[in-house]
C-alpha cells in the first residue's frame, strides 16, 4: 500500500513491446519516506482500465513486480495478474472502525479491499503528519525531483 506523491503521466501507448496503454506516478510509504519515492508503472490493454490517481491518494497494489529502472533504482510495475484499488484523498471516512467509501477499482477486481480499510486510515494519518512536517515534506519533494530528473515526464516512465 502506497501514497501517491505526484500527478500521473497522461495515459499513452507503450512505444515498445505490447502496445498497451500505460501511466506512471510516484509513490511512497512509511518504509522509505521521506527520503525516497518510487515510480509505479501501470500497463493495460484498455485505457479505461488505468486508475485515476492524484497526490495524497492511498493505493493498494496487488501482485506488482519490483523492477530495476535505469537511473531510478527500483520501481513497481504491473504484471498480468496485477490489481489495484484507489482511495482518493477526498473520499470520506465514516465514524466506524471499518467504514469508508468504496475504493475506485478499474481493471482486475480487488475483492478483499474491505480487509485494508483500517490500514488505509493509518496511511492517511501518516501522510497528514508527513505533509505537516516541513522538513519531511521538503525531503519528500527533493526525492520526487531526483526521480523526475533521472527520467522523463512528471510521473516517470516512457514505455516498457
Amino acid at each position: 500500500m502506497v501514497v501517491v506523491t505526484s500527478r500521473p503521466t497522461p495515459p499513452a501507448r507503450a512505444k515498445g513491446g505490447p502496445r498497451e496503454y500505460f501511466l506512471s506516478f510516484h509513490a511512497t510509504d512509511p518504509s522509505v519516506a521521506p527520503g525516497k519515492v518510487v515510480e509505479v508503472q501501470l500497463y493495460r490493454p484498455h485505457v479505461e482500465s488505468l486508475p485515476a490517481v492524484g497526490p495524497g491518494d492511498v493505493v493498494l497494489l496487488q501482485r506488482f513486480q519490483v523492477k530495476a529502472i535505469s537511473k531510478k533504482g527500483f520501481g513497481l510495475r504491473t504484471g498480468g495478474e496485477s490489481a489495484w484499488a484507489v482511495w482518493e484523498a477526498s473520499s470520506t471516512i465514516g465514524g466506524g472502525e471499518n467504514e469508508m467509501m468504496a475504493p475506485q477499482i478499474r481493471g482486475p477486481p480487488v475483492e478483499d479491499w474491505h480487509e485494508y480499510v483500517g490500514y488505509v486510515k493509518v496511511m492517511r494519518e501518516w501522510w497528514g503528519l508527513v505533509m505537516g512536517d516541513g522538513k519531511a515534506r521538503t525531503r519528500l519533494e527533493q526525492a520526487g525531483k531526483k526521480l523526475v530528473e533521472a527520467g522523463s515526464g512528471s510521473g516517470g516512465g516512457a514505455g516498457k
